[in-house]
């Protein structure tokens, strides 16, 4: 089963993102007609597209990757995504270390290696507006949902980059870039602040901050 979610944007107009969750029903077709009840569609907003996704084992396609070491060994582990919302780590040995779908599209993958005291983490930005919060072997640990920001900046809260910022105390917290929007989370998935910015910031966040003014907190 998969989230699927909907956005309707027209000469500046937002609508609200919409869940459902849809069930494998084991049968092939060539065309699907997808019916909705006035309550799980307020508004009445028309659909205009609907996307289809091949299944099987060979239709899975990389749509991006990251080289992180995942396991401390010194050597790179790449970490790649698929259109199957499907994230799959690969060893310097070409050995598959974990393997795990998510609900929904994964639009970015950061590994932080000391963002909790508890071990490093694997965070995940999926397109129905979450984040997700894993150990290294894949194992969730937290979701946190973004919807409430498309309240304040007008615009879809999908997240499009992870980063991390160090605070004074030595903590980390994590950055989410969205559209026109920074999002801040705690180590432990918690929203702290959504920070209105000019522009697409989505396209902006870096994996690690700097501290360029030397005052002991790091910098976007």
């Amino acid at each position: 089963t998969s989230d699927c979610t909907f956005e309707n944007l027209h000469k500046g107009r937002v609508y609200p993102i919409l869940r459902w969750t849809s069930r494998d029903v084991g049968r092939q077709a060539r065309h699907v007609r997808l019916t909705f009840s006035a309550k799980a569609w307020p508004g009445g907003v028309g659909m205009n597209e609907l996307a289809v996704r091949a299944s099987g084992p060979n239709a899975a396609r990389i749509v991006g990757s990251v080289v992180r070491d995942v396991d401390g060994d010194g050597a790179g582990d790449i970490l790649a995504w698929t259109d199957q919302a499907e994230l799959v780590i690969v060893g310097a040995n070409g050995s598959v270390r974990m393997r795990k779908r998510f609900p929904g599209w994964i639009t970015s993958v950061e590994f932080v290696s000391d963002l909790d005291p508890a071990g490093p983490r694997l965070l995940v930005t999926t397109r129905e507006a979450r984040l997700y919060g894993l150990t290294a072997e894949g194992r969730e640990l937290w979701r946190t949902d973004f919807l409430a920001s498309q309240t304040i900046n007008g615009d879809l809260p999908t997240g499009y980059s992870i980063g991390t910022l160090r605070q004074k105390d030595g903590r980390r917290v994590i950055v989410v870039g969205n559209y026109h929007m920074s999002t801040f989370v705690s180590s432990q998935g918690e929203v702290l602040e959504y920070v209105p910015l000019p522009g697409a910031y989505h396209g902006l966040t870096l994996a690690r901050g700097a501290d360029f003014d030397g005052d002991g907190e790091e910098d976007i």
